[in-house]
C-alpha cells in the first residue's frame, strides 16, 4: 500500500489494482486527489455562494477552476459544461446568475429598469434612445413617445416633455425643437400633432421666420398695387417667401381683383382649378369668372352674376393655400389653352405695356424719394461737422 499513489486530480480510479487512472472526471464535475468516480462532486454542491452558477470543463481537479456563468447568461444547476441559456427578455444578467429571470436588482442582474429596455440575453441594461421611452420596469423594448410630446434619451415618462408652440411633434419627436412650423405658418398651442396643425398666416399679417405661435405683425399692401404681376410674387407651392407675401394682399381692398385672377389663371394648372371649382370650357377670364359665379352663388344687387365677387372668392381661396400657383415655367400659360383671337392678344399685350411702363414710374419715383432723403441726410451731418469746426 505504501507504494501506491492516488489517483490523478482531474481523474478517476474506479478499482483497485490500477496501473494507470481508470478515465478522466465528467464535463460538470471536479475530481480532487483520489477520487475513484468520475463524477464525484457538482462544481456548485460546495455551500460556496460563488460556486452556485458555474459551468465546468473536462479533467478539472478542483472547485475554483470552474468557470462563472457569463453575463447575458444563465446557469440553473451544478454539474454544467455550458450555460443553461440566456437571460429573459426584459431582465439583465451579470456573471454567475443561476435564473432567466433575477429578482430585485442585485450584483448579479435584475428586472429591467425604467427608462431602459433589455432584449433577450442582455447584459448592461440599454437607456432607452431619443423618440421612445419606458415608464415600466421589466420591459424587453422602449415605446415610441406618443404625438404632442418629445422623448429625449432615457425617458420614463414622456408627459414631463409637452409639444411647445411654434412647433409639432409627431410620434417618436426626439427633440422639442425638431419639427417647427415653417415660414408663412405659426402655432399658439401646446401638444400639436402634424404640420396640419400649424396655422396658416392670416391675411393681412406675415410670419417672417420659423416657429412662430403668432403673427410676426401686420402688412398692408397699396390696393393698386398689382402684386400678382412680378413674378417673385407667384412662386413654387414651396417657396417661403411667396408664402409670406401671399398673406399681406387684402383681398377686399384689391381695385381690380379681375386683373389679378388673371395672372392667377395664366400660371397655375387649369384642369386643377376646374375641377375645383366644377367649369370648365370656359375660354377667357370673364368666362371663368361668370361660371364661377354661377357656381358659388356670386349676384349682384339686380340679380346678375358678379364678376368681382366671383374674383375676390378666387383670390381669398389663393390667400388660403387653396389654389396652387407654381412658377411660370412648370405650369401651362393660359394662352396655350385658352383660344383667343389677334384682337384679344394685341389686347393683352399692350395692357402688359402699359402695366410694365406704369411699374417702371412707381420704381423710379421711389428711388428719386430714396436719394432725396439720402442728400439731405448728407446734407445735415456736413452742416453738424461745419458747426462742430467753428
Amino acid at each position: 500500500m505504501e507504494d501506491c499513489q492516488l489517483c490523478h486530480p482531474g481523474a478517476f480510479c474506479g478499482r483497485a489494482g490500477l496501473a494507470k487512472p481508470k478515465g478522466l472526471c465528467r464535463p460538470g464535475h471536479y475530481c480532487g486527489p483520489g477520487s475513484s468516480t468520475a463524477s464525484p462532486s457538482l462544481a456548485g454542491s460546495r455551500p460556496d455562494a460563488e460556486l452556485s452558477a458555474m459551468s465546468c470543463r473536462i479533467f478539472l481537479s478542483m472547485a475554483s477552476e470552474c468557470l462563472s456563468c457569463p453575463p447575458g447568461h444563465f446557469c440553473a444547476a451544478s454539474g454544467l459544461a455550458a450555460p443553461s441559456g440566456l437571460c429573459a427578455p426584459g431582465y439583465f444578467c451579470l456573471a454567475g446568475v443561476s435564473s432567466p429571470t433575477p429578482t430585485g436588482l442585485s450584483e448579479h442582474g435584475g428586472p429591467c429598469p425604467q427608462g431602459h429596455f433589455c432584449p433577450q440575453g442582455t447584459s448592461v441594461p440599454q437607456p432607452c434612445t431619443a423618440g421612445s421611452y419606458s415608464s415600466l420596469p421589466g420591459q424587453a423594448s422602449c415605446f415610441p413617445c406618443p404625438a404632442g410630446y418629445y422623448c429625449p434619451e432615457n425617458v420614463t415618462n414622456f408627459s414631463s416633455h409637452p409639444c411647445p408652440p411654434g412647433f409639432y411633434c409627431p410620434q417618436g419627436t426626439k427633440h422639442a425643437t425638431q419639427f417647427p412650423c415653417p415660414r408663412g405658418y405659426y402655432n399658439p398651442d401646446p401638444l400639436t400633432h402634424s404640420l396640419d396643425s400649424c396655422l396658416p398666416c392670416p391675411p393681412g399679417h406675415y410670419c417672417g421666420q420659423e416657429n412662430l405661435t403668432q403673427a410676426s405683425g401686420p402688412c398692408d399692401a397699396d390696393k393698386f398695387i398689382r402684386l400678382l404681376d412680378a413674378p417673385g410674387i407667384v412662386p413654387g407651392p414651396n417657396s417661403e417667401v411667396g408664402t409670406i407675401l401671399r398673406y399681406c394682399i387684402h383681398v377686399q381692398k384689391l381695385a381690380d381683383p379681375v386683373t389679378q385672377v388673371e395672372t392667377i389663371l395664366q400660371r397655375c394648372n387649369l384642369e386643377e382649378i376646374s375641377n375645383y371649382y366644377g367649369v370648365s370650357g370656359f375660354q377667357t377670364t370673364e368666362h371663368f369668372l361668370t361660371a364661377v359665379a354661377h357656381s358659388l352663388g356670386k349676384k349682384k344687387k339686380g340679380g346678375l352674376h358678379s364678376q368681382e365677387q366671383a374674383a375676390k372668392a378666387v383670390l381669398a381661396d389663393w390667400n388660403n393655400s387653396v389654389v396652387d400657383v407654381s412658377p411660370v415655367d412648370r405650369r401651362p400659360m393660359l394662352q396655350r389653352i385658352m383660344k383667343t383671337d389677334p384682337l384679344q392678344q394685341g389686347q393683352a399685350l399692350a395692357s402688359a405695356l402699359k402695366n410694365k411702363q406704369k411699374m417702371q414710374k412707381r420704381t423710379d419715383k421711389i428711388a428719386s424719394k430714396l436719394s432725396d432723403s439720402m442728400m439731405s441726410f448728407l446734407d445735415l451731418s456736413s452742416n453738424g461737422d461745419d458747426s462742430a469746426g467753428d
